[in-house]
């Protein structure tokens, strides 16, 4: 049985015609932005640290991006679109509360990864060769000259099929966009780790003191101390 919140989720969803229309939305993507951008490496390394989510305050996105989100074509079926939507319209609302002048919104699907200003892809990926083992990934792309992040990709582990479980582990890899490192240990933060592909890591947005710390991480930017 899906929890009360999941639920409502849900209703909110269907009670949306733009969600019940899941027509994918062509794209073509120009040439990646030059500089002051540069493109990450996309190769993993031999021992699998580069897919090693982002340390604590590694990745942010830079304030006055407008992220459009696209999913990879075939992807993901019309129920995990749903929610995956609502995680997206969640986050845009947390960063509009936050004050960190970062807005998202879907954009449909595409047939490949969009490396270009102010796009964030979600896809499926197969990372069982991982180690240590990971269920989700979070890769920048671009960013500005500042290290502050213009351009991202989440990956899902294929064997991720509880829809629940997709919405935690999508609003854990969102986080790691905003600041947040992994906190394994911890106990009351969404950056905790899940046990497995088949369970939730108890979470499904951030903490009060997730947010407290996205909220610091932004002021210290707009004050030039960062």
């Amino acid at each position: 049985m899906f929890p009360e919140f999941f639920v409502a989720t849900l209703r909110r969803a269907i009670g949306r015609p733009a969600i019940i229309s899941l027509v994918a939305i062509a794209f073509a993507s120009g040439a990646p932005p030059a500089s002051p951008h540069k493109t990450l490496p996309l190769s993993q390394s031999s021992d699998g640290s580069a897919w090693h989510a982002a340390s604590h305050d590694a990745w942010l996105w830079a304030p006055g991006t407008e992220v459009k989100v696209f999913f990879i074509k075939g992807h993901f079926s019309a129920p995990e679109q749903l929610v995956l939507r609502e995680v997206i319209h969640d986050w845009n609302t947390i960063a509009r509360e936050l004050q960190t002048g970062v807005s998202f919104s879907y954009a449909g699907e595409t047939k490949e990864i969009v490396v270009s200003r102010g796009i964030l892809t979600i896809m499926r990926s197969d990372l069982r060769g991982t180690k240590p083992r990971i269920w989700a990934y979070f890769q920048p792309r671009l960013l500005t000259q500042k290290g502050l992040l213009t351009c991202a990709v989440i990956y899902l582990e294929y064997q991720i099929q509880r829809l629940n479980v997709l919405v935690s582990f999508t609003s854990h890899e969102m986080g790691h966009g905003f600041g947040l490192g992994d906190c394994p240990d911890c106990k009351q933060t969404m950056m905790r780790y899940a046990r497995d592909q088949q369970h939730p890591n108890g979470f499904y947005w951030p903490t009060s003191s997730d947010k407290t710390l996205i909220k610091a991480r932004y002021a210290r930017i707009s004050s030039g101390d960062d």
